[in-house]
């Protein structure tokens, strides 16, 4: 089952200066009740495996334990924005966010201008 939201297009890159300076990828999801164990072997192998081999450093990775919004924030940082576009827009990218979605629910992604000095929404 594909995972709802937007598809890799130009929404993901609204408000993004382009330029040839570092972007960021955003992620937030809800893990799927009885299949922590299961997302927690799937993320810490390939989902952060295919990122790295993509060239994105995982800069953010905060779990919730409480109160509103998304369970899940994952940031990754991509020193080329094309390079980003391309992955985003590509085959490797649609199979990741399909495997994702046998464990979260709530994806969203969204490419920003990295902001300095920690967490970033």
């Amino acid at each position: 089952m594909a995972l709802p939201g937007p598809k890799p297009t130009l929404a993901l890159w609204q408000n993004v200066r382009y330029n040839k300076r570092m972007v960021k990828l955003l992620m937030t999801w809800d893990i799927q009740s009885g299949k922590e164990q299961e997302y927690l072997d799937f993320i810490t192998s390939e989902f952060s495996s295919m990122l790295m081999r993509q060239g994105l450093v995982i800069s953010d990775a905060w779990l919730s334990q409480a109160g509103e919004g998304p369970q899940v924030t994952i940031g990754a940082l991509a020193e080329d924005p094309l390079e980003l576009r391309l992955f985003l827009e590509g085959e490797d990218w649609r199979q990741l966010r399909d495997k994702l979605s046998a464990y979260v629910t709530n994806f969203r992604a969204r490419v920003t201008n990295p902001q300095p000095g920690g967490f970033q929404i």
